[in-house]
């Protein structure tokens, strides 16, 4: 069985480094360059099955993104990643999966694995 994995930044260079590391570990992989296509492509009938999200970005932020799967797809798990120590506290505070930048390979793993857990084994996953 294939996950697919949708991958939200607006940095060019960790989104390449994100693709390259996903696709490498097995994963199907997607890319929206911000929140606004993102949420276009969930809104379509393409497949996915967790969303990793920047929590700084211009435009809407991930958390707003979050907020916004919680309320359309409760099903699906978001992890957070960022550079900005602020952004992680936030969001770590709130209990979400989140990982820092630069992303470690067996981190990704391990926050992914607890992600798709999750949704497993709930109805309705909040942020996660």
């Amino acid at each position: 069985m294939h996950v697919n994995v949708l991958v939200v930044d607006d940095d060019p260079a960790c989104v390449a480094q994100m693709h390259e590391t996903l696709s490498d570990m097995g994963y199907v992989v997607t890319v929206a360059n911000d929140a606004h296509e993102a949420m276009s492509y969930l809104q379509s009938d393409s497949a996915c099955d967790v969303v990793i999200t920047d929590v700084v970005m211009p435009g809407m932020w991930g958390t707003s993104l979050a907020s916004w799967c919680e309320a359309t797809r409760p099903e699906l798990p978001v992890v957070f990643f960022s550079d900005d120590v602020r952004g992680i506290a936030h969001v770590m505070e709130r209990g979400e999966l989140a990982l820092t930048k630069p992303v470690r390979r067996s981190r990704l793993q391990q926050t992914l694995a607890s992600a798709l857990a999750r949704r497993s084994t709930s109805s309705r996953v909040v942020g996660a």
